[in-house]
């Protein structure tokens, strides 16, 4: 650690908050001269201030994990990575010789995993961008299911670019809808006006149990009318920026109200109005989608199929993540 404060203002080692750094920190030491001789390599995890606590050297909470069998070794401090293979976290003693690798603040702006060499990747700290999150409500999304995706979606915002929810340009606006079954009304738990912080955003991801319909079939097409029409867009959708997005998660590919569902979407995106991003959830013996279905809703780059909490979690977020990333340097998600 003091090794990076010597290198560079502002450096610690560095946080992995999300399955998407994960990958990103991985590709960067595997690009890097010299990593091949590094058996393991240590990151800013350690729970100094209170033993089995563990945390970031910045100071942020330890969400994210990644933890290999029977560990966190509690007789340890210190967190170690063999990230030559992409694998898991254990910990180890402080005082052991491994490879580090160190992140940097540049102008609040950015932040760059460092190494022996310059790195070749840096991810935008601040998003300008709204983003309306569409959760399944009907019965193909059973509760148990529906806590996973309120799971997904916390984990899914903790990177630091997300830190500007709510606060104004450039920044993140978030709305949340639940997409009923056929005896549900589509409502939004919140417009992009509402939500004010990320704090804000986990308070309402826990209320969203209370929009929550079970019943069968899914109100697709109320759902792209609602917030595509005049009265949403005038509720925080900013058409001054080019990146608003529609994450759509869902549990069926079946649309039970009337209309075209794929038509509306396409006018949609053709219009850009929102680009949308699809994952389709079907855990603990939920039946098939039609992935035909889904890829004419959002195409075909951004459709993704999961069936396992624990694959939602290791691919999901950097499915949308990378989109995410996408749309902000080059207007394109998919």
């Amino acid at each position: 650690m003091t090794f990076c404060q010597q290198a560079a203002p502002n450096a610690q080692l560095t946080s992995v908050a999300s399955a998407f750094e994960s990958y990103n920190i991985a590709g960067i030491v595997k690009d890097t001269p010299n990593t091949s001789v590094c058996n393991n390599i240590w990151i800013g995890g350690n729970d100094f201030n209170q033993n089995g606590q563990f945390a970031w050297a910045d100071g942020t909470p330890m969400i994210y994990t990644n933890w290999a069998a029977g560990q966190p070794d509690l007789s340890h401090h210190c967190i170690s990575w063999p990230a030559q293979e992409n694998s898991k976290w254990n910990t180890e003693d402080c005082g052991t010789e491994d490879c580090f690798i160190c992140e940097k603040y540049i102008n609040a702006l950015t932040t760059t995993p460092t190494s022996p060499t310059p790195p070749t990747t840096t991810i935008p700290l601040l998003l300008n961008m709204d983003l309306v999150i569409a959760i399944d409500g009907s019965s193909s999304m059973p509760t148990h299911s529906f806590n996973d995706i309120e799971n997904f979606i916390k984990t899914l915002v903790i990177p630091p670019y997300f830190n500007s929810i709510g606060q104004g340009n450039p920044g993140v606006r978030i709305a949340l809808v639940v997409v009923p079954g056929q005896n549900g009304a589509v409502i939004p738990a919140s417009d992009l006006y509402t939500i004010k912080s990320k704090a804000g955003l986990l308070d309402a991801l826990d209320s969203l149990q209370n929009f929550y319909d079970g019943s069968s079939g899914q109100k697709l097409n109320t759902f792209f009318n609602l917030v595509s029409g005049p009265d949403f867009l005038s509720s925080g959708y900013r058409p001054g920026i080019n990146n608003h997005l529609i994450l759509y998660i869902t549990g069926t590919s079946t649309v039970t109200d009337g209309g075209n569902a794929a038509a509306l979407a396409q006018s949609i995106r053709n219009n850009n109005t929102y680009g949308i991003i699809t994952i389709a959830y079907t855990a603990q013996g939920q039946p098939a989608v039609n992935q035909n279905v889904l890829n004419s809703i959002a195409g075909a780059n951004c459709v993704m199929i999961s069936n396992t909490v624990d694959y939602l979690i290791q691919n999901g977020l950097d499915f949308v993540q990378t989109r995410i990333l996408s749309a902000a340097t080059t207007g394109t998600y998919c």
